[in-house]
């Protein structure tokens, strides 16, 4: 008897709903992907996202491989590289810091230097697997490519341009190894916010269904677990 949607209907319905977004924010997560452990749960809470944008991005943030940002993304502490071309490939309406979370930014930080979107892939791929062999070529077509566009577009030195284009691979290289993608963390979001929004409207009929699963496989914790909120919720 649960109302079913498309993604596009959930994120229309879902937005600006206080109502949906203060479970994060008060710790009723029993259900809701990437938030049930006790350190997810008390990270949301203090993160307390409010869109999309902000619970895909902390799907990833909460990976291993962002383990040294981590603090400074769940703290909401203002981030930027004062990289300006990379600052501004990086930041978003939604999220106007400059995280590197997300495979899809490190191509869009290649294509941008002019390598053709295939030889992106293939370069971060290369860099994931820590074949740095493969990369090498790429890494020199990258620097001569963004060295041309800060020169032109930027208006900078030879010098100053190599020196940031030096600092931008290196963080290509320290950050790619440990991304995570972009478009699983969205799926991963949205999944979590749809039982959120379950919960917020027809929370009887939810609980009902996640007590009725975890019956069946017989894991009394989590029954434990979803009672006990259900009576605080």
């Amino acid at each position: 008897g649960l109302p079913v949607m498309t993604v596009d209907e959930l994120l229309k319905t879902t937005d600006g709903d206080e109502k949906v977004w203060n479970l994060y924010a008060q710790g009723f997560v029993q259900g809701l992907n990437q938030c049930e452990q006790p350190k997810s749960a008390q990270r949301v809470m203090r993160y307390k996202p409010k869109n999309i944008a902000e619970l895909s991005l902390f799907v990833a943030a909460i990976r291993p491989g962002f383990k040294s940002m981590l603090e400074t993304f769940i703290s909401r502490t203002p981030f930027a590289y004062n990289i300006k071309s990379l600052d501004e490939l990086l930041q978003t309406k939604e999220i106007p810091d400059s995280f590197l979370a997300y495979d899809e930014q490190v191509l869009s930080i290649l294509i941008s230097a002019g390598i053709p979107a295939s030889d992106a892939y293939i370069c971060l791929k290369g860099i994931k697997k820590k074949k740095y062999d493969k990369v090498e070529a790429y890494k020199d077509r990258f620097k001569e490519g963004f060295s041309q566009h800060l020169i032109k577009d930027e208006g900078a030195s030879k010098i100053e341009a190599d020196k940031t284009v030096d600092s931008i691979w290196k963080i290509i290289e320290s950050s790619a190894s440990y991304l995570f993608n972009a478009s699983h963390s969205l799926c991963v979001a949205c999944d979590s916010l749809y039982v959120a929004w379950l919960k917020a409207y027809y929370p009887y009929e939810l609980y009902t269904t996640m007590l009725k699963i975890w019956d069946e496989k017989k894991n009394t914790d989590k029954i434990s677990a979803i009672i006990s909120e259900m009576k605080r919720y």
